[in-house]
């Protein structure tokens, strides 16, 4: 049975909308899925595993006493390799009383490329002695991907340590 024309028409009409329809949905589908930042409060704690973004499995950090010196220990592990992981905007900061935190000694940005994890152990950090020092540093990966490749950021304190 041959359709009368209008009706062929009507159909290649219909057609084409559906996939107008398509390309739009999947055009917002790949937009909302190729670029994810998230960023989590401070977090005082020594080892979490984060429930945000799926890029960092675990993470640690934390800083301990050494003769004038804080020493840091951390690491940043990914669910599957990354292009980059690691620690970023390191900052040793000090207090007299623990509740008001002064930044100290920035340190360098600590980052692995193509890796699974990063791991920081005994790195020490000259610092003056009669006060608490902390690190407060964030935990950052990034996936492999060719247009916007997602990235999270997770910040998080070690624990007050007295140098005296």
């Amino acid at each position: 049975m041959r359709l009368p024309k209008y009706e062929n028409e009507r159909y290649a009409n219909m057609k084409k909308m559906k996939s107008k329809i398509l390309a739009i949905a999947s055009a917002a589908a790949c937009c909302s899925a190729l670029q994810f930042h998230a960023i989590a409060a401070e977090v005082p704690t020594e080892t979490v595993s984060p429930m945000a973004a799926g890029l960092i499995f675990t993470f640690s950090i934390t800083g301990e006493y050494g003769y004038n010196q804080l020493i840091i220990n951390g690491s940043t592990v990914g669910f599957e390799e990354m292009a980059e992981i690691g620690l970023i905007d390191i900052m040793v900061q000090h207090s007299s009383d623990k509740t008001n935190w002064v930044d100290e000694v920035p340190v360098t940005d600590m980052i692995n490329e193509d890796a699974y994890s990063f791991f920081v152990a005994d790195y020490a950090v000259p610092v003056i002695s009669g006060y608490y020092y902390r690190v407060v540093v964030t935990h950052y990966a990034k996936e492999h991907g060719w247009f916007f490749p997602t990235t999270q950021e997770i910040t998080a304190a070690s624990s007050p340590v007295w140098i005296g």
